[in-house]
């Protein structure tokens, strides 16, 4: 009597993709919805319980992902604002239940064409999103493209983006859906994941090509309109990774690139670069959350951040309150008055001011692992001859290593911006893959002792 009551939660666990979608959403995209989203991935979490006798599988992070679980509770009680920082902790707290929840979803090869298939569906919605939602630089960067193209994109929200935001996370995107526009027909069949008459659909290699295709078509065209110098670096090296992979002697074009820099350097000509490389353009309006244009203003807000790190290293000072404790205690001189720096245009400060050092240490387990293990998964695959399953892997190196180029100038993937799920689905996707590539092992060890005399 038992059995067919459980066996229906663990049918509806299965579909929990859906649940982690909508939660997802609710928290990323709203701040008045973000309880209840929160709740729906409680509900994931529950049923998955329910289901299948555990809340989630055991993952190599689950160590760094309980550290980060603990710093919440602290930057909640240490906060100035607590609204503030309850909209960031929700958001790290969507991020870690997206990263699990795909871990548990994708068990199966299957399921893994849906998945990429998805997010190249995320990259086509994101481009369309942009087109009505960014605040375009139409400065004298890139003159080739007219303003007039720049005035008939109108904005249609009033919570607008800035280009720099929207670069991070298109650029981290880019490199999944470039790879699998040539290898995503190399993925296993949809069947089990989706109803047969949708997996023939999604079985076709055309239909994979063209999807993937106009996904990476318009997710490199939106990144080259926000004219974010860093994102186009940033999408450069994600890109560069990526080819490395298939052509591994590109790695030499490492040190002259290193070499020309120092060159750079020894001229004193540096500066330049560095400017060139943050940048951001003009905006059409005065936009008050923008700092000034060049490399002159970061090294002030890093120093504010570096500030807040040495007072509060084991606490941080409230998640997402950067820039109302930098107006109380450590204000800027060198910028105009009221302007407001919402964040470190730092990646790694960024996390340590939020969450003090211990946050840190959590997100850099996380983020090493992670690397560790999509080179490991990339190099099983291919071994294996799972071509399309190894370029999923090493999109996701690529992805992570421009996030981390990226992320030496901004901090967009972090939960100050409405993109930090990004980084997780990565991170789950590179997880999903390391528990196929153990069963592998596994049925590879068990037919090797069967076979033994």
């Amino acid at each position: 009597m038992c059995v067919r009551p459980r066996s229906w939660v663990a049918w509806i666990a299965d579909q929990e993709i859906w649940l982690l979608i909508a939660g997802v959403s609710l928290v990323m995209f709203t701040s008045r919805w973000a309880t209840w989203g929160l709740g729906t991935l409680a509900v994931a979490w529950f049923l998955r319980w329910l289901g299948r006798g555990s809340p989630t599988v055991r993952t190599a992070l689950d160590g760094p992902a309980i550290l980060l679980l603990v710093t919440i509770p602290v930057t909640l009680a240490v906060t100035s604002d607590r609204r503030t920082t309850f909209t960031a902790v929700s958001r790290l707290l969507a991020g870690l239940a997206l990263c699990y929840g795909l871990a548990n979803w994708a068990r199966e090869r299957s399921h893994f064409p849906v998945l990429t298939l998805g997010l190249a569906a995320a990259g086509i919605g994101l481009a369309l999103f942009a087109t009505v939602s960014v605040i375009w630089p139409v400065g004298s960067k890139l003159p080739i493209i007219p303003r007039a193209f720049y005035s008939k994109m109108t904005i249609l929200v009033s919570d607008t983006i800035n280009a720099n935001m929207m670069a991070g996370a298109l650029m981290m995107i880019l490199p999944f859906v470039v790879s699998m526009t040539f290898f995503g027909d190399k993925l296993s069949s949809a069947s089990g994941a989706v109803p047969a008459s949708a997996a023939r659909l999604l079985d076709s290699r055309w239909v994979r090509r063209l999807w993937f295709g106009t996904s990476a078509l318009l997710v490199g065209t939106l990144l080259v309109l926000t004219k974010s110098r860093g994102g186009w670096i940033a999408g450069g090296v994600s890109l560069f990774v990526l080819l490395a992979g298939r052509w591994p002697r590109m790695l030499w074009l490492i040190p002259a690139v290193l070499l020309a820099f120092g060159l750079l350097l020894w001229r004193g000509e540096a500066s330049g670069l560095l400017d060139a490389v943050v940048f951001a353009g003009s905006s059409p309006v005065d936009d008050p959350g923008s700092i000034p244009p060049g490399w002159s203003g970061r090294p002030e807000i890093w120093s504010r951040a570096i500030y807040m790190i040495q007072d509060f290293p084991l606490t941080g000072i409230g998640a997402g309150t950067f820039a109302s404790v930098a107006d109380v205690l450590y204000p800027f001189l060198s910028f105009r008055p009221h302007l407001e720096v919402t964040h470190a245009h730092n990646l790694f400060l960024q996390i340590a001011v939020d969450l003090g050092l211990p946050g840190l240490v959590a997100y850099l387990a996380i983020l090493l692992l992670s690397l560790w293990g999509a080179v490991s998964n990339a190099r099983f695959y291919r071994r294996t001859g799972q071509y399309g399953q190894a370029a999923l892997a090493w999109a996701g190196l690529s992805s992570l290593a421009g996030m981390l180029v990226h992320g030496t100038v901004d901090a967009t993937t972090w939960i100050v911006g409405r993109g930090s799920f990004l980084p997780w689905v990565v991170v789950g996707t590179i997880v999903a893959q390391s528990g196929i590539r153990a069963a592998d092992g596994c049925e590879q060890t068990n037919s090797a002792g069967r076979d033994t005399p």
